[in-house]
């Protein structure tokens, strides 16, 4: 019974336990469908949202692509691009109007079809090698357009992944007024550096800081630069003994001030001194600001050379008449004018001879001395006057008077001196221009004196030569040479004397050293027969 009682027991234990349990699985599927049908509803929400910025991510595509678009048919370059055979995929309306072709012409097209400077093999390889390198390009090239003409144009390109496939985008630039610019501008150029290097005076131009921009050949040639680049380095480490005074005139030259002088010396570092005539003036940017300076320079070296041999020459030569002025006055005094006393005594002594009647002897002896004086004297009168200009030039003509002038050479120096005539054929008087006669006669006097106080020579050659077209004229001794006589200061006034007269005729002097040694003096002249 009891045990009976106890089973009851259970089995109503274990129907409430799963009484107990249904409740709480109906309770849990309550809790279950509420929190799905939350779920559910958070889950619409996201996919509202999700959707809502796909749309709006759609949206700002759409707008990208139309910008792009934009971009891309309204760009100032003709962009356009290829696929891997160099065919147009896309273009711009620019690079349409570049090439004239409508935008539904040129798709399609090959780049082969437009291309006008690389042929068809050389573009095929050089797409191949741009597609494997993967980089961007930029190079000139030529294209053609529809109506056949030509355009210069620059072209930029890289490749890029398109739909799972590599393409070429690309840029065009139209540069044929570029490229003519850039020619017109080279031509300036070119023309400017023609004018700078064969500018007759030596030019240089400087930036702000005096560093050299350009040089003309003159100035390289004028400062004896040699083979030293310049451009780019500073004026003052080229020339470091310019001075301030020089700084200075750079200096108000970069204030914009024009600067110049007639005549300047320079003193090297090497203590040679150069004289200049030169103009600072300064050049101006596009802006209108002052850029730097040019600097004009003219060497009057040579000129203040011969400026100063001049000086000296008329110094010389007045010094020379002077000395002429002083032996003519002594011949006249000492010898003319003691022979024209010694006449003016015998005449008196013959009127007292006579008045006295004395012996005849007396008489003749007193003629004699008469006679002998007055012979005296006309040989003194001939010196002085043939002194002044030696009339046997019009009586004889040149070759009678150079051998005249060698005998009284000889006679009065001990020197041998003899005259050729090495053609065989005497100028006659008549023929041969005055001027001529005078400047050779005192060139070979010129030639002579310097022989006797310089040269130390025993014997004097002098040619003379007179052709249909020029007579020349050479003096040659065997004494020391050139060099002594350079040395000596009036031996080269002896030497300018002689140019100088030769320069008037438009003749020459060449000066050279015979075999053996001494020296040459000769004189050319051509002959101008009216």
């Amino acid at each position: 019974m009891k045990e009976k009682q106890i089973q009851q027991a259970e089995l109503r234990e274990a129907a409430g336990g799963t009484q107990l349990e249904h409740e709480m699985a109906h309770k849990t599927s309550q809790r279950s469908a509420e929190e799905l049908l939350h779920e559910l509803q958070n889950r619409h929400i996201e996919l509202e949202m999700q959707n809502e910025e796909l749309r709006r991510v759609q949206k700002f595509l759409q707008n990208e692509i139309k910008k792009n678009q934009l971009l891309m048919r309204n760009a100032s370059d003709g962009v356009h691009i290829l696929d891997s055979a160099g065919n147009v995929i896309e273009a711009s309306d620019t690079f349409c109007t570049m090439l004239g072709y409508h935008h539904d012409e040129i798709i399609g097209m090959n780049v082969s079809q437009w291309e006008a400077k690389f042929g068809e093999a050389e573009l095929t390889e050089m797409g191949r090698r741009l597609f494997a390198q993967k980089r961007r390009i930029q190079f000139e090239t030529r294209n053609k357009r529809n109506d056949g003409t030509i355009i210069d144009v620059e072209v930029s390109g890289f490749p890029v992944e398109l739909d799972g496939n590599l393409v070429m985008f690309c840029s065009t630039r139209e540069i044929t007024e570029r490229r003519k610019l850039d020619e017109e501008f080279r031509e300036q150029e070119s023309l400017l550096r023609q004018f700078i290097d064969h500018a007759p005076a030596a030019l240089a131009m400087f930036d702000r800081n005096m560093h050299y921009i350009s040089v003309s050949k003159r100035w390289i040639e004028d400062y004896s630069l040699g083979d030293i680049d310049i451009i780019g380095r500073s004026h003052y480490e080229i020339f470091p003994e310019i001075q301030d005074d020089w700084k200075d005139v750079h200096r108000r030259g970069l204030t914009g001030e024009v600067i110049r002088a007639e005549e300047d010396h320079f003193v090297r570092n090497d203590g040679t001194l150069q004289w200049l005539k030169w103009e600072v003036q300064p050049w101006h940017t596009g802006s209108g600001n002052v850029g730097g300076i040019i600097i004009y320079s003219e060497s009057i070296t040579e000129l203040k050379r011969i400026e100063l041999q001049l000086h000296e020459l008329a110094a010389h030569l007045q010094n020379v008449r002077d000395e002429e002025k002083t032996t003519i006055a002594s011949e006249i005094h000492d010898d003319l004018g003691g022979t024209l006393t010694s006449i003016m005594m015998a005449a008196h002594s013959l009127r007292y001879a006579i008045l006295e009647e004395k012996n005849k002897q007396l008489l003749l002896d007193t003629v004699g001395e008469i006679l002998k004086s007055t012979d005296h004297a006309s040989g003194v009168t001939r010196q002085i006057v043939t002194g002044l200009y030696p009339t046997i030039l019009d009586d004889l003509g040149i070759l009678a008077a150079l051998e005249w002038q060698a005998a009284n050479f000889q006679k009065n120096t001990g020197i041998i001196c003899s005259v050729s005539n090495i053609q065989g054929n005497v100028e006659p008087s008549n023929e041969l221009d005055k001027r001529y006669r005078m400047a050779l006669f005192r060139i070979a006097q010129e030639a002579l004196t310097n022989v006797s106080r310089h040269s130390y020579a025993s014997k004097v050659e002098i040619e003379f030569s007179c052709a249909a077209d020029e007579v020349v004229l050479s003096i040659i001794d065997n004494g020391r040479g050139i060099l002594n006589l350079e040395a000596n200061r009036t031996g080269r006034f002896g030497i300018l004397s002689m140019r100088e007269r030769a320069r008037q005729l438009g003749g020459r002097i060449i000066l050279e050293t015979p075999f053996g040694g001494g020296l040459s003096v000769t004189a050319i002249f051509p002959l101008h027969r009216h």
